[in-house]
């Protein structure tokens, strides 16, 4: 089968059987009953780490009030234990004005203190607070430790926020075991099980493309793209500071001023509070000189340095935000500030997918030693964004980007090619996450080097398990993906 017939068969599947798969699946899942994460195969597979990160993390909205209505605040989350006993130990809360200290647990449900026999165990006596997903106040008991439900408190929808906190990065490592579909896939023939994988991969990929036509809509097309790429060069630590920083210098200043190495610099360095300090001895003479001018310009810009809070710790060399920033203003100074125009002017002269990646991996090809100041004094030699990241920024902002303005502006060559050259992507790197999915989905594990084989088709892994196996309530008993995937697309097998 060739590509366009590919494209267009994944396309039938994705619309006829993938996205009303969701949807009927999405209708249920309030229905059913929230269940302990155990890695059994008959067990909802979301996980209670993801609410002891939000609780961690503090991703929540105030005010806060428990669930028999006291206001509560969080003075100190506690620190998260990773031996026996509760989540959290020695938290600081404000419950009702009243300062109290001790530990915290967390679960989906306030009957899992009783079903985890927490009620006889001397390790939690010291609770004074039980977070779970969803309670109701009949749901209550005397005996119990005060509750804080998070489902309505939480500061982003739960699929992003999942997304942002990166749940690969946290502690409690477990083991995943095959899910209740993994025997039927496991029936299926190589090819028919990237079929699916490339339509949940679309989907995915659909899926940020929309979210992305979305702030088209409300920002614009350059400022969009502007603040997109920018988060994409946060890659985890950082993510949320490149962002702010492009909201704080956008892009219609960004143009105004790109063509000028020096001014370009000095706002994004100033801004971004990353500007080299020029009484420094350690820079040489070269670079006093032009951390002096840099600080000249920033000065004459009256700009507002923004608090950001970079992250260093357990960062590469190569990952420092002083690479990553000068990667970026290298790049502005090559697309003359105008990185929508760019995009689109080298995707309608690419003829094919494979040309217009290519030509996007060229386009991003940056080293320290190009044409500005700053990213060529105070910047070590090497390339700046290395194959990885470069793959991970097309992968996630440069193609979804593409489709969201062709489906904004109703070109269809474009929309198909952007699509195209997803599917074509080869594979990125992995994180645990994918890992944990093919766990649940493939049996035996090793079959992921014959039917996970390209960026599109890990992308579509990480859909299934995120919206059939995380989502709170969904479990084996009642998915139907398997089989309805298998009655399906047999008629398109051959």
């Amino acid at each position: 089968m060739d590509t366009a017939a590919r494209i267009t068969l994944v396309r039938q599947l994705l619309h006829a059987v993938y996205l009303p798969l969701l949807r009927e699946s999405g209708e249920t899942a309030e229905a059913q009953i929230l269940r302990e994460d155990s890695g059994s195969g008959a067990r909802c597979q979301f996980s209670e780490r993801f609410l002891q990160a939000v609780w961690n993390e503090q991703r929540l909205r105030a005010p806060l009030h428990t669930v028999d209505g006291r206001p509560l605040s969080v003075v100190t989350p506690g620190t998260w234990n990773l031996g026996p006993g509760p989540d959290f130990s020695q938290a600081t809360l404000l419950l009702a004005g009243t300062p109290v200290t001790g530990d915290v647990e967390i679960h989906h449900a306030v009957g899992d203190w009783h079903q985890h026999g927490h009620d006889r165990d001397p390790l939690y006596r010291n609770v004074v607070l039980h977070v779970v997903w969803q309670a109701r106040p009949e749901d209550l008991r005397p005996e119990l430790p005060p509750c804080l439900s998070l489902r309505e408190l939480i500061d982003r929808p739960w699929p992003i926020l999942s997304g942002e906190l990166q749940m690969d990065d946290y502690p409690y490592a477990r083991q995943v075991a095959p899910g209740g579909c993994a025997r039927e896939l496991a029936a299926q023939p190589d090819d028919r099980l990237r079929l699916l994988l490339q339509v949940a991969g679309l989907a995915r990929f659909a899926e940020k493309s929309n979210r992305l036509r979305r702030d088209i809509v409300a920002k614009g097309a350059d400022q969009t793209l502007h603040e997109a790429f920018f988060d994409a060069l946060g890659y985890r630590a950082n993510r949320l500071p490149f962002r702010r920083l492009a909201e704080a210098v956008p892009a219609r200043e960004i143009e105004a001023m790109a063509a000028d190495g020096t001014e370009l610099e000095a706002a994004l360095f100033g801004t971004a509070g990353l500007l080299p300090d020029p009484a420094r001895g350690t820079l040489p003479v070269a670079g006093r000189e032009l951390a002096k001018q840099l600080w000249d310009a920033w000065w004459r810009q009256g700009r507002t340095p923004v608090p950001l809070a970079w992250k260093r710790a357990g960062q590469r060399p190569f990952n420092r935000p002083e690479r990553r920033l000068a990667a970026a203003c290298l790049l502005l100074h090559r697309w003359r500030g105008r990185p929508a125009e760019w995009l689109l002017t080298t995707a309608t002269e690419s003829p094919t997918a494979l040309e217009l990646r290519r030509r996007l991996r060229t386009g991003f090809a940056v080293a320290g030693d190009g044409l500005l100041g700053l990213s060529r004094k105070l910047v070590r030699e090497g390339r700046l964004l290395g194959d990885s990241r470069v793959s991970d920024i097309v992968a996630n902002v440069i193609l979804p980007f593409l489709r969201a303005w062709a489906v904004h502006n109703r070109d269809p060559r474009l929309e198909r090619l952007s699509e195209e050259a997803f599917l074509g992507l080869p594979r990125l790197q992995e994180n645990r996450l994918l890992i944990q999915a093919v766990h649940r989905f493939l049996i035996p594990p090793s079959r992921a080097r014959d039917v996970v084989r390209t960026c599109c088709e890990q992308q579509g892994l990480l859909d299934l398990y995120r919206n059939f196996c995380l989502v709170p309530g969904r479990c084996c008993a009642s998915c139907r993906l398997a089989r309805a995937w298998a009655l399906a697309s047999e008629p398109v097998a051959g």
